[in-house]
Order: structure tokens, then C-alpha cells, then sequence
């Protein structure tokens, strides 16, 4: 909520920037968008031959995850993994495992950012600014990387299809940092690398932290309070971010969609069943 009040400030001009931005930036950011659910996609037709159809399944755990509370979109796939008969006896322990590793294989990026963005920080005078916001992202980072001395414990998935998942993952996170560098620099093309760099890193430390709901708008409230609403780099963030929400619910309302046909046809159905048997 206070992210959203936050940028609530900047909608008018974020409206006006997104008038602005031109198709090249939306493309990207399409692209950006569709990582997720895409690299989810072809781990779960690897593990469970998931059909092509469960791409909108795994959309609206996307958004689940995003706007409700982290994980909170697992246990909406889990719950549908048990319903669909033949497609998993123990749904559980995949989804566990491929949570793990995606959370690993972000560390690890991560952890490869930090000094990068630490010279970065110095170079372009950001680390009054966006210092402090490193630690509690790293805290997390480095005592998650405690789940390794209990794999034997933990994973559930052979070591082939841990692999497996785990070069996915690595691959997915790489074409998102850089997609998202491309999304920024394009719609901003003055703003230099540095800036872009350190962001990035403090992006991913966000994303670390768990139950953090909204990340995007969050992250985009981090920025503007820190840089002002007048920052052009701030704007676009939070532009950005109003944009990724509005794609939230539209695939949520997309996806909904023919469900709630379902049941308006069944609900006549009935009402017509029951006309007929009352004469």
C-alpha cells in the first residue's frame, strides 16, 4: 500500500512516459515478462510432461507470487498439480526443489553482481544512496546458501533432473538481467551503465527477501524516495512498475476468462434443467 501511495504521485507523468516509450522498450519488457512462466514451462513438460495449456496455469502462479505474498503462487500450482489426474503422484516435492534452485541460482547471480555494482557504486556516487539497502538483501542471500549442507535431506528430484532445473534457472536469470538492462537503457538510453548495473544488483537483493509482496512496485518506491520523483530514472522505475500490475491483471482476467465461461454455461445449463423439470 505505501509503495502505491508512494507512486501514486508520479501517475500522471508515468502515464505521459508510457505514451513515450518507444516499441523497441515494450518488446523487451514483453519478452522480460514471459521469462518466468516460459523457463517454468519447459522445466515442468521436462519433470512432469506438463501439456502447453498449463502455460496459464503457470501465468497466474506468476502473478500469485507477485502481488499476493512470495509462495503464495506454489501453493495454488501445487493444489492444481494434485487435481490433474496422471500428471504427478507427489507434486510436492518437484515444486519444493524447483523453488530451492531457483532461489540458489538467484544467489548466485546475485553474489556475481555485488562486485560489479560495488565499483559501480563508487563510480557514479551511489553508495550513500543505495549502500544501506545491500546488507539485509545480502544477510539473506549468503544464510540461504545454508540449505546446501542438507541437500541429501532436502531435494526430492534426482541429481540429473536437479541439474537439469538448475541450468534452466541459471539460464532464465540471465536472459531477464539482461533484458531488463536492455528495457532500462533503452527507454534511457543517457542514463549510464553504472546506474543501470547497481540498480540491477539492488533489484535482485530485493528479490531475495521472502513475503515481500509487489517487489516491482516496491522497488520502484525504494527509488523514488531515495532519488525524488523528479528523477527521470525513478520515473521510469515506477512507470515500469505500474505497467507490470496492469499486466498482471490482464493475464489474470485472460486467464480467468474461459473458466468463468464454464460457469456461466453451466449455471444456465442448470437454470434450464430445472425449468424443464418443473413442467
Amino acid at each position: 500500500m505505501a509503495a502505491l501511495v508512494q507512486i501514486s504521485h508520479a501517475s500522471a507523468d508515468a502515464v505521459a512516459m508510457i505514451r513515450q516509450l518507444s516499441p523497441a522498450v515494450w518488446a523487451a519488457f514483453g519478452l522480460l515478462y514471459l521469462a518466468q512462466p516460459v523457463a517454468d514451462l519447459v522445466i515442468f513438460r521436462q519433470l512432469w510432461r506438463l501439456p502447453y495449456r498449463g502455460v496459464g496455469v503457470l501465468m497466474r502462479k506468476v502473478v500469485i507470487n507477485e502481488v499476493l505474498f512470495g509462495y503464495s503462487g506454489e501453493l495454488y500450482f501445487y493444489v492444481w498439480a494434485k487435481r490433474q489426474p496422471g500428471l504427478s503422484e507427489a507434486p510436492f516435492g518437484a515444486i519444493k526443489d524447483v523453488n530451492i534452485l531457483s532461489a540458489l541460482a538467484g544467489n548466485v547471480i546475485t553474489l556475481a553482481m555485488l562486485p560489479v555494482s560495488a565499483i559501480a557504486l563508487h563510480g557514479v556516487s551511489l553508495e550513500h544512496e543505495l549502500g544501506p539497502v545491500f546488507w539485509p538483501g545480502l544477510a539473506v542471500v549468503v544464510l540461504s546458501f545454508g540449505v546446501l549442507f542438507f541437500s541429501r535431506r532436502v531435494f526430492s528430484l534426482t541429481r540429473s533432473e536437479l541439474g537439469f532445473v538448475s541450468l534452466v534457472h541459471a539460464i532464465r536469470l540471465l536472459i531477464s538481467s539482461g533484458l531488463t538492462l536492455l528495457v532500462w537503457h533503452l527507454a534511457l538510453p543517457d542514463v549510464a551503465l553504472e546506474v543501470w548495473l547497481v540498480l540491477l544488483t539492488s533489484r535482485l537483493l530485493l528479490a531475495r527477501l521472502p513475503f515481500v509482496a509487489n517487489k516491482d512496485l516496491v522497488f520502484a518506491n525504494v527509488v523514488l524516495v531515495l532519488f525524488g520523483s523528479g528523477s527521470t530514472t525513478a520515473l521510469l522505475l515506477a512507470t515500469l512498475a505500474i505497467a507490470t500490475l496492469g499486466i498482471h491483471l490482464l493475464v489474470v482476467a485472460v486467464v480467468s476468462a474461459p473458466g468463468m465461461v464454464r460457469a456461466v454455461r453451466a449455471a444456465v445449463y442448470r437454470t434450464k434443467t430445472g425449468d424443464k423439470a418443473a413442467m
